[in-house]
């Protein structure tokens, strides 16, 4: 691992996985994602360097199992990236079924291989447990304990509640597994007062309505409206907290990634990448 990689940022790093085997991975991406990492899946390899590109300093795990390139092919994937000044940051690791030591150490050797080489032919749990290990080393959370999403631009996003007899609608600004902050009108945030209870109220996230209380953490008043802090309280339905990662997942997903029809495909010839260097 690079000097530059062992830097770990303070808001983490996004973790890509390129191709991933789909008959284990939709548990993995799933757990990955309750124990609070910031997961990305990009579906072919000819759409990643685009994306990854705009995302540097991530963390990037190739599927050596995706038949769509050699053994060799996805070697020279991932000496590219270091070859590229704008994608060296990114940490590349590989996942394979195999373990064929020659594999294992010519992939080893390359200088951003920082994420490793992890075998998936294991049972699931120990799987997460190995890729958890990885992110942790490269500081995949950073300083931050919960992955946030910003959602003021989502007319969909909102928390519809009732104080003093009146109801409110107001428009979530970002969310979290922990809390959240909305918009209220200058002359409505009086009525919410710092460390009270707010019980019972609906969080509309797009197409799903769940039922939540939280405390008022903080309020931060401002010239056009007030923003209202506030963490859900502990004893919360079960429901509450997966349905939440979900679409903070989903709305990260749409942000960073979003439709990759108009990705431009990538061309390159990797089965004779650098050939024409080294002749």
């Amino acid at each position: 691992m690079s000097e530059e990689n062992n830097e770990k940022p303070i808001f983490g790093r996004k973790i890509f996985f390129i191709a991933p085997p789909p008959n284990i991975f939709p548990f993995v991406t799933n757990k990955l994602r309750e124990l609070e990492y910031e997961i990305y899946v990009i579906p072919d390899y000819k759409k990643a360097r685009e994306i990854l590109r705009n995302n540097p300093d991530s963390i990037c795990f190739c599927n050596l199992d995706d038949q769509k390139l050699s053994v060799k092919s996805w070697l020279n994937y991932i000496k590219s990236y270091h070859d590229d000044d704008e994608l060296k940051s990114t940490i590349m690791g590989v996942l394979s079924s195999r373990s064929r030591k020659n594999d294992r150490e010519n992939f080893l050797m390359q200088p951003n291989l920082g994420a490793g080489y992890i075998v998936t032919s294991v049972g699931n749990t120990e799987l997460v447990d190995s890729i958890k290990n990885i992110l942790d080393v490269n500081g995949a959370k950073g300083r931050r304990q919960y992955v946030r999403a910003n959602t003021a631009n989502n007319p969909m996003a909102q928390i519809v509640c009732e104080k003093n007899n009146q109801m409110f609608t107001m428009q979530l600004q970002d969310i979290s597994s922990v809390g959240f902050a909305c918009r209220a009108n200058n002359e409505d945030a009086p009525l919410f007062v710092k460390n009270s209870l707010l019980k019972n109220f609906t969080l509309r996230l797009e197409k799903k309505q769940i039922t939540a209380s939280a405390v008022i953490f903080a309020t931060k008043p401002g010239d056009d409206f007030s923003i209202l802090v506030m963490l859900f309280l502990p004893n919360q339905p079960a429901m509450n907290k997966p349905a939440i990662q979900e679409f903070v997942a989903n709305t990260l997903e749409q942000t960073t990634i979003g439709d990759t029809q108009h990705i431009e495909d990538d061309q390159t010839d990797y089965e004779h990448y650098g050939e024409e260097e080294n002749a």
